[in-house]
């Protein structure tokens, strides 16, 4: 079911509190490439391929494979050029992935990696994914398993997906995880060094136990148990 554009509004401002929260590129770009090795089986080469990452947002997997053209989608692009280093050989383009801007048959690959459930009109933007990509083309997708929030207005089953994935697609391959790696961060105290019981600890004049107000981030890896429903299709 579509968004209104009020709920799709809210769902854009939450993605850019959550993106700007989470500045790590070389550390997204790690996780990016094992995905590609891990999830897809596949090495991210496409030598002679136009590839397009739809919703990639200021990273995607777009800024790890390589291509003869290298194109990133999403509607909040103009916004994540404005904070972030982007990619130079990357071509990115505000716009959303019910409306892409290219004619039929375009791409070679397109990449939709967590992403239907962020956007306005999932139906709608797999019908974009289908009509740019060319007959012979691949789609490399996946869907995360989230609660329904504002940042992931779509509850989307095991079922559901495939049966939407199917509806405009020939489905090659499933693939699904039951859990996933993230990326996180804890919160020290930089003087004593203590882990501090919350991120909001040092707020707004709050002081540690040893009296410091300063804090220092510590980027975590870790693995949710939140499944992932993906899949290689073909038109």
């Amino acid at each position: 079911m579509a968004l209104s554009d009020e709920a799709f509004k809210q769902a854009q401002e939450y993605e850019i509190k959550y993106t700007f929260k989470y500045k790590w590129m070389d550390e997204w770009k790690k996780l990016y490439r094992e995905h590609l090795r891990d999830f897809f089986k596949i090495n991210g080469s496409f030598p002679d391929s136009v590839v397009v990452d739809i919703g990639c947002g200021p990273v995607g997997i777009i800024s790890v494979v390589e291509a003869r053209e290298k194109v990133g989608i999403d509607p909040l692009m103009d916004e994540y050029k404005k904070i972030f280093d982007m990619e130079p050989d990357v071509k990115y383009i505000n716009a959303k992935g019910e409306e892409i801007p290219f004619p039929d048959n375009y791409a070679d690959v397109v990449f939709c990696v967590n992403v239907l459930n962020h956007v306005q009109d999932p139906d709608k933007v797999l019908s974009e994914i289908a009509r740019i990509l060319k007959p012979e083309g691949k789609l490399y997708f996946d869907v995360h398993d989230n609660a329904l929030s504002v940042g992931h207005p779509h509850l989307f089953t095991r079922e559901s997906v495939y049966s939407l994935l199917s509806k405009h697609f020939q489905i090659e391959k499933n693939i699904e995880r039951n859990e996933i790696p993230v990326i996180t961060y804890e919160i020290y105290c930089a003087d004593c060094g203590v882990k501090l019981a919350a991120p909001t600890v040092l707020r707004n004049g709050q002081t540690c136990t040893c009296g410091s107000n300063k804090r220092r981030k510590v980027l975590k890896h870790k693995v949710s148990k939140t499944k992932m429903w993906g899949a290689i299709c073909k038109i």
